[in-house]
């Protein structure tokens, strides 16, 4: 195969990768932290080696409850006509792991001439 035969054949091959249109990114699931982290006993060090570092972070307050700081991760992917989500909000007083949150949606979606509703 020459070389102008080679850039159209991996240009066909990233257009049928691109064109299924199947994403992913993140890795945190209720999952990897069920059983491997301890309220009010793990630290703010155990979180990062079960999940990584956060995507972001925050503070919060509950009703009268003293102020919390708050790691935010999430997960997500697509795949043809689906969309999922995943987030996880991590809860500490202080340096100590106190909870977590967790929010998972899943979309299909259809054309726009409503085939498939």
């Amino acid at each position: 195969m020459n070389k102008k035969g080679g850039l159209r054949f991996a240009a066909a091959l990233l257009l049928a990768l691109l064109a299924t249109g199947c994403a992913h990114y993140g890795s945190v699931t209720r999952g990897a932290i069920e059983g491997r982290l301890t309220p009010n006993v793990s630290s703010k060090a155990d979180v990062l080696k079960v999940l990584g570092p956060p995507r972001g972070y925050g503070m919060a307050r509950l009703g009268n409850a003293e102020q919390r700081s708050l790691w935010y991760y999430e997960e997500g992917g697509s795949a043809f006509f689906s969309l999922r989500l995943s987030l996880v909000l991590v809860a500490f007083r202080g340096e100590t792991y106190e909870g977590f949150l967790s929010l998972d949606a899943e979309e299909h979606l259809h054309s726009a001439g409503g085939a498939g509703r």
